[in-house]
C-alpha cells in the first residue's frame, strides 16, 4: 500500500482538519502521539501518515492562526460602527489572556477605526478599568459581573454564611472519599433519589453556589443516612 503524498491536497485537508480539532477542542499537541488517536486516523484513511507534534506546534498551528487572524481582518475592514466586550482569562496552564487582544490588534492597525467604537463591556477591574479610561472609550458595565456581585452581598448574612459553609463542607467530605461517594450512590438506589454527585461550588459563576445548594437539598436524605 502507498502511503499518501505529503502536501497533497488530501494529506492537507487532514492535516489541517487535526490542527483544527486541536485548536477548537483545546487538546494538548501530544494528542498526535497517543495511539488511540493514531489507530483512529489509520482506520479512516490507512494511507495518512500523521506528522510529528513538533510539525504542528512549529508549523500547522501557527499558519491555522494566521489564516484565522487573517479572515477576522478582512471581516473587520468594512465594519463602520461596533462594540467590543473584554475579559480575562486562564489556559490549563495558568497563562493569562485577554479576549480583546485579536480586536485590539486590527485597531491599531487602523486608528480611523477607532471613531467607530460604540463602547465597551469589562467588569469592575482596575486594570480594564483603567485601559479604557487611558483609550477615552465608553465603558458599560457587564450585567452578568454585577449580578454576581449583587448576589454575593446579598448573601452577606451569618446564617445564610453557616448554610453555605456546611454546603461546602458535606461536598467536600464526599468528593475526597470514594468510600462515601459508593455509600451515597446505594441509599440513593434505596430511596429512590437520582444519581447524581454533588456539585462544588466555582468561585466565579454565582449559578455554581445555586447548584450546589440544590443538590444538597435534592440528596438531603441520602446524606443524613448513617455510614
Amino acid at each position: 500500500m502507498c502511503l499518501m503524498k505529503k502536501k497533497s491536497v488530501k494529506w492537507c485537508t487532514i492535516t489541517k482538519a487535526v490542527s483544527y480539532h486541536i485548536a477548537k477542542d483545546m487538546v494538548p499537541v501530544a494528542t498526535v502521539e497517543q495511539v488511540g488517536f493514531q489507530k483512529l486516523l489509520k482506520t479512516m484513511d490507512p494511507r495518512y501518515e500523521l506528522p510529528s507534534r513538533n510539525y504542528f506546534a512549529r508549523e500547522a498551528l501557527p499558519k491555522l492562526y494566521t489564516e484565522i487572524r487573517q479572515s477576522l481582518a478582512d471581516r473587520l475592514a468594512d465594519v463602520t460602527h461596533f462594540a467590543l466586550t473584554s475579559d480575562m482569562w486562564s489556559s490549563r496552564t495558568c497563562e493569562p489572556y485577554m479576549s480583546l487582544r485579536p480586536c485590539r490588534t486590527q485597531l491599531q492597525a487602523g486608528n480611523s477605526k477607532k471613531k467607530y467604537l460604540v463602547a465597551i463591556t469589562t467588569d469592575n477591574g482596575s486594570n480594564i478599568v483603567k485601559a479604557v479610561e487611558l483609550n477615552e472609550w465608553l465603558r458599560m458595565q457587564c450585567f452578568g459581573h454585577r449580578l454576581h456581585l449583587a448576589i454575593g452581598h446579598g448573601m452577606n448574612d451569618k446564617r445564610v454564611t453557616r448554610a453555605i459553609s456546611l454546603c461546602k463542607r458535606i461536598v467536600s467530605c464526599f468528593s475526597y472519599s470514594w468510600k462515601k461517594r459508593r455509600h451515597l450512590a446505594e441509599v440513593q438506589i434505596q430511596l429512590g433519589l437520582p444519581s447524581h454527585q454533588l456539585i462544588t461550588e466555582s468561585a466565579t459563576p454565582w449559578g455554581s453556589r445555586q447548584q450546589m445548594i440544590e443538590r444538597v437539598l435534592e440528596q438531603e436524605g441520602a446524606l443524613a443516612s448513617p455510614v
